[in-house]
C-alpha cells in the first residue's frame, strides 16, 4: 500500500489581467502541478531521501483556469510556504522557508527565502534569511506584505538571541515578536530596517 499524503494551498493571489498565482506545499513524491483536470505534469521527487517530505511550489493559471506554468522550490524537501502577493511592478512576491544543508555542521537547517518572480516565471531576485542561530536561537516568520514601493514587511517571532549580519541584534529570554522592513528586494541584508520589536516573555 502506499503511505496517504496531502496537498496544501497557503496563499492565492490575482493580478491585473485576472490571472492566478497559488502556492503551497506537497507531500507528494509524485506531484501533478498541473491542477487542471485535462493536463498533467508531473514533478518526480522519488529520489529525495528525506523523511517527511514536503515540497514547495507556485502555479499561475490565467483567467480561464488554464495551466501557464509552475515552479517548485528546495532540493532538500522540508519546506513550507507562507504566501504570495502581486507588487505594483506586475511582479509575483512569495515567501517560502526552504532546508538547506549546513555542510560545515553537517546538519540541516531552514532558511527564509524571499523572491521576486516574473509573470512569465522568471526568478528574478532572492533574499536568504538564517532561521537557525544556535542554541534554540530561532528566527520564525508567520505572514509578509508589500507597501505601494513593493518594500518587503516580514512579521513573526523569535527565540534566544539573534544577530542578522551584523545589523540587527534581536534578545529575548521568552519570545519576542518583530517586523522588519526589506528595501525593494536589495540582495545585500544590511538594507534590512528593524521597524519594531516587542519584547514579550514566555507563560508559565
Amino acid at each position: 500500500s502506499t503511505d496517504p499524503y496531502n496537498d496544501f494551498v497557503e496563499g492565492i493571489a490575482v493580478d491585473n489581467n485576472e490571472n492566478t498565482y497559488t502556492i503551497g506545499h506537497t507531500e507528494s513524491r509524485l506531484f501533478d502541478i498541473d491542477p487542471t483536470l485535462s493536463g498533467e505534469q508531473i514533478i518526480d521527487n522519488l529520489n529525495v531521501n528525506h523523511n517527511p517530505f514536503i515540497g514547495t511550489y507556485l502555479i499561475k493559471t490565467d483567467s480561464n483556469g488554464n495551466y501557464v506554468w509552475g515552479l517548485t522550490f528546495g532540493t532538500y524537501k522540508s519546506d513550507f510556504a507562507t504566501d504570495v502577493k502581486i507588487g505594483t511592478d506586475g511582479n509575483i512576491y512569495i515567501l517560502i522557508s526552504l532546508a538547506e544543508h549546513n555542510t560545515t555542521q553537517n546538519i540541516i537547517e531552514s532558511k527564509i527565502n524571499i523572491l521576486k518572480i516574473s509573470p512569465n516565471g522568471t526568478i528574478l531576485s532572492t533574499i536568504i534569511v538564517p532561521q537557525n542561530y544556535g542554541n534554540n536561537n530561532n528566527l520564525n516568520v508567520d505572514s509578509f506584505d508589500l507597501d505601494n514601493q513593493n518594500n518587503f514587511l516580514l512579521s513573526g517571532y523569535f527565540t534566544g538571541n539573534i544577530n542578522i549580519n551584523s545589523n540587527i541584534n534581536l534578545s529575548s529570554s521568552g519570545i519576542g515578536n518583530y517586523l522588519f522592513k526589506i528595501n525593494n528586494m536589495r540582495l545585500i541584508m544590511k538594507y534590512f530596517i528593524f521597524l519594531l520589536l516587542l519584547i514579550t516573555s514566555c507563560v508559565k
